[in-house]
């Protein structure tokens, strides 16, 4: 049970989320540092968000910026930009890194459950301290974890949602605790409890950067996070949006459509010009709400039915 209680009038809900990725995404992640790839996140904040913020006071719509602890201490003014304009900064990780959250590196292992917990503390301290606003969304920085921990201290530090997981495409659902699979035969599955974390399920097919960035002249076959993002033209990955917003519209009424983009990526060239045909494309729909993850969260209501049952309990 549970839905998202929308304004008068309003359809579904649409949020605009950028991953403010920076250095971090080159550092943390791909572990990409020489001067290219250093160069490409340097682009996303002093071009890619000011270009983004225009656009989005074009159309008087308010985002979610994801933001790492690290872009928030390399990039202050730009991250205080995001808050003083009106859009909400929430949590993306200290360095991108996945042994933030338990996830193995090549070389580097995951860190210890305390040290998953003092890398949002730390990540918290900085957004707090910049804004003035303690951060109450997470996006994990691959949109992914191990076990329970990152979960449970998520609620031990107030936060409201999370926004990594895929159990439902459009629907926000309260995030199970507890969960256990046995990795083996016959892989027994136990579900755990639902918790007060609310989960704001993304997909990858509304992520700018597998459909358009360039990373083959990086290969390196040691690294388990290198992905060869192919080309795609705009037109087609504008088709490839929209069809997934016009899915949420016309078959999931109360639903929630949000995105996974990068000052980065959608902030550069013709991909800029997209990014404005894509807000202009959903703006157009006089019954879809214009939401921050934040607003979404908060209008969510355990008591009201969800728009789309299923027969799992």
């Amino acid at each position: 049970m549970g839905s998202v209680r929308m304004p008068e009038g309003k359809r579904m809900a649409s949020c605009l989320c950028f991953d403010f990725d920076a250095l971090s995404l080159w550092l943390g992640l791909f572990r990409f540092t020489t001067a290219n790839p250093l160069s490409r996140g340097e682009f996303g904040a002093t071009v890619g968000v000011p270009r983004i913020l225009n656009i989005l006071d074009r159309y008087n719509i308010k985002a979610t910026f994801f933001v790492p602890g690290h872009t928030a201490i390399v990039f202050p003014d730009v991250v205080r930009a995001l808050h003083d304009r009106g859009h909400e900064v929430a949590a993306h990780s200290m360095y991108h890194a996945p042994y933030e959250v338990g996830l193995a590196m090549s070389g580097i292992e995951p860190a210890s459950p305390e040290r998953q917990r003092g890398y949002l503390e730390q990540q918290v301290e900085v957004l707090e301290k910049l804004t003035g606003i303690r951060p109450v969304g997470f996006r994990s920085p691959i949109g992914d974890w191990v076990g329970e921990h990152i979960p449970q201290y998520l609620i031990d530090l107030g936060f409201l949602y999370d926004s990594s997981l895929q159990g439902h495409d459009f629907v926000p659902y309260r995030l199970r605790i507890g969960d256990s699979y046995q990795l083996e035969e016959p892989y027994a599955v136990r579900f755990g409890k639902r918790s007060r974390l609310l989960e704001i399920p993304l997909h990858w097919d509304t992520n700018d950067f597998a459909q358009f960035e360039f990373l083959g002249y990086y290969l390196n076959t040691e690294n388990a996070w290198f992905s060869p993002s192919p080309f795609n033209t705009t037109s087609q990955v504008l088709e490839n949006f929209t069809g997934s917003f016009d899915y949420c519209y016309h078959n999931v009424p109360g639903g929630v459509w949000n995105t996974i983009l990068h000052p980065q990526c959608c902030g550069r060239d013709m991909k800029a010009a997209w990014l404005e045909k894509l807000v202009q494309y959903v703006y157009e729909h006089n019954d879809v709400w214009f939401a921050t993850m934040r607003e979404v969260a908060e209008a969510y209501d355990d008591k009201l039915p969800d728009p789309t049952p299923t027969v799992m309990s």
